[in-house]
Order: C-alpha cells, then sequence, then structure tokens
C-alpha cells in the first residue's frame, strides 16, 4: 500500500511531471537513450542544466560566455575555485561539441558504404544533425 503511494509522491515523479509541464516534453525517452544523464542519480542535483538556454542557443553561445566570465574575473585568490569552475565547463562543452562531430564523421562513414538510398540519405541526415547540434541551435 504504502509502495503505491509513493510510486505517484515521491520526488521523482513529481519533478517528471513539473519538467513536462514546463517544457512541454517527457524527459524519460531523452535519458533513457543515454543523450542526458538523469539529475536523479546525481549527488545533489549536480547534474541540473538550463535546458531552455541549450536548446534556444546551443553549446556554443554558451561557451561563449563562459569564456568572457572568466576572463572577466581578477587573479585573486578568493576567485580560484571560479576559475577552475569555469575551465572544467569549458572542457565537457568542447567535449560534448566533439564527441557530436564524432558521430557526424562515422554516420558520413557508413553513409558512404550504404547501397540502400533511404538508409544513406537517413544517414546524411544524422551527419548534418550532429554536425550542428549540440553546439548550435536545433532547427526547430
Amino acid at each position: 500500500m504504502a509502495l503505491k503511494y509513493w510510486e505517484k509522491h515521491a520526488m521523482r515523479p513529481r519533478v517528471l511531471e513539473i519538467f513536462e509541464k514546463r517544457y512541454g516534453f517527457d524527459p524519460r525517452p531523452v535519458y533513457q537513450a543515454g543523450l542526458i544523464a538523469e539529475f536523479f542519480s546525481w549527488p545533489g542535483g549536480g547534474g541540473n542544466l538550463n535546458y531552455p538556454r541549450v536548446f534556444n542557443e546551443g553549446l556554443a553561445s554558451m561557451l561563449k560566455d563562459v569564456k568572457e566570465r572568466q576572463m572577466s574575473l581578477e587573479m585573486r585568490l578568493p576567485n580560484i575555485p571560479k576559475l577552475y569552475f569555469y575551465e572544467a565547463c569549458q572542457i565537457v562543452m568542447k567535449a560534448i561539441i566533439r564527441l557530436s562531430h564524432r558521430y557526424a564523421e562515422l554516420a558520413r562513414e557508413m553513409a558512404a558504404k550504404e547501397k540502400n538510398a533511404t538508409r544513406k540519405a537517413e544517414l546524411i541526415a544524422i551527419a548534418e544533425t550532429c554536425e550542428w547540434v549540440p553546439s548550435t541551435r536545433p532547427g526547430i
């Protein structure tokens, strides 16, 4: 009886419900595909992102903003943690973009070998998407 109650009232289902109402989509398929790590399994909510900003601007814009913030900091001891944080943000965002480009390269290699015209077109579309997203705003 208690388990049935908490299936609907625990933090996870409530947050998923609120997320879907706020952003207009269910994030579970994205989590299940491994594209984004769900924040429920991160200690202290460390996986929380500003999803609307990522989707509306792309990582290249955010990367530029992080670089500007890092460069605007005075080189003083109290700012060292912030400097390291901004450096880590840059490393992660560049890695995400590079990973996407690697998938694009793979899709193009697969397309070059593909005999089926429909599948070849799909692979080229995948490559083009991976070259554009996540660095740039998705073409919605």
